[in-house]
Order: structure tokens, then C-alpha cells, then sequence
């Protein structure tokens, strides 16, 4: 260390495997800048390390991408299905308003005699339209909303997985991290850098 211009020393700490927690504790409150981690301890510290198991987290990661991007394909599918069906449901409005004014049409021209027969005939036929409008207008409106409830269904086990992957990732992380938590915790008591 003198040669590099550092006041440090170096030197050997015999602790037992039975006192490495107690040990732990008084380098924390120590000024030393590093440690150097010898035998019995170094399996100890390896299994710390290979418990940072890496490549876990980066495959749960992966199966969490995948599953929000299911979720979200599905989630967008059910958008476009909820969307068909208020399109649907206000061309349903406009075949009702288009029958009442028939209706109202028909009810006026009844009021005003004397009738012209093809004046009659062609608010009747207006009439029937409108009601054959307004019956299939319904009827895609009903077929749309059912494609949308199955959509809805359809996309729940997509959310479901996703909510699983997000929670196994979050396990993932949390194991990755735990073991290199309690290494920083012995370097920083050490007052050292890993």
C-alpha cells in the first residue's frame, strides 16, 4: 500500500463461522475500506452470489413482456369490438328516430283528407322500411354486443397471465436481489465498495 501512497494496512481477522453475523455487525460501525473474504467464508459468499440467480430474472422478464403484449393485443381487440358495438348502437338510435318520424309521417297524412292512395301507399312503405331498418339495425347491434361479452371473456386469461407474470417477475427480481442486498449490506459494513 506504501507504494501506491495509500495509509492502509492489511491484516488477518480470524472469525468463526458462528460469529460472521456478530463480526457483520461490528463492521458496520467500523472505518475500514474493504475486507478480504477467506475460507470458511468464501462458500458462504459463493452461494450468496450463485443464489443472484440472473438469468431467472431475465427470463421472467421476458415471459412478462410476452404476456403484456397478449394482454394488450387482446385488450385492443376488445376495444375494437366495444367500439363496433357503440358505432351500432347509435344506428340503432337513427333507425328509431327514422321510424317514429315514419310513424309520425303516416299519423299526419291520416289527419289531413282527402288521401291520395299513392301518397298512402308510399308512407306505408316508408313505414315497413323503417321497421325493417330498425329490426336489423337491432339485430347487429345484439350480434356485436355478443362478440364483445365473448371478446371480454376471450381476453380475461391473457389479463390473468399477465398478472401472473408481473407477480413472478416481481419474485424473480425480488430473488435476484436478495442475496447481492446482503452482499452490499457486508461490503457497506465493511465500508467498502463489492
Amino acid at each position: 500500500f506504501s507504494s501506491t501512497g495509500v495509509d492502509w494496512t492489511y491484516a488477518p481477522l480470524r472469525v468463526s463461522s458462528a460469529s460472521l453475523a456478530d463480526f457483520i455487525a461490528v463492521l458496520r460501525g467500523s472505518s475500514l475500506s474493504g475486507v478480504s473474504v477467506t475460507m470458511p467464508h468464501k462458500d458462504p459468499v459463493a452461494r450468496l452470489l450463485a443464489d443472484a440467480n440472473y438469468q431467472g430474472a431475465k427470463l421472467a422478464y421476458e415471459a412478462y413482456r410476452r404476456a403484456l403484449a397478449d394482454k394488450a393485443k387482446a385488450e385492443s381487440s376488445v376495444a375494437r369490438l366495444e367500439a363496433t358495438v357503440q358505432r351500432l348502437g347509435l344506428a340503432t338510435e337513427r333507425a328509431r328516430l327514422q321510424l317514429e318520424n315514419a310513424r309520425q309521417q303516416l299519423a299526419l297524412f291520416r289527419l289531413t283528407p282527402p288521401y291520395d292512395p299513392n301518397q298512402l301507399v308510399f308512407l306505408q312503405e316508408q313505414l315497413v322500411r323503417a321497421q325493417s331498418q330498425l329490426s336489423g339495425a337491432e339485430e347487429q347491434e345484439n350480434r356485436a354486443r355478443g362478440k364483445a361479452e365473448e371478446g371480454r371473456r376471450l381476453a380475461e386469461p391473457a389479463q390473468a397471465r399477465a398478472e401472473q407474470a408481473r407477480q413472478d417477475y416481481v419474485k424473480a427480481l425480488a430473488d435476484y436481489e436478495r442475496p447481492l442486498a446482503q452482499l452490499r449490506a457486508l461490503a457497506l459494513s465493511a465500508g467498502t465498495a463489492l
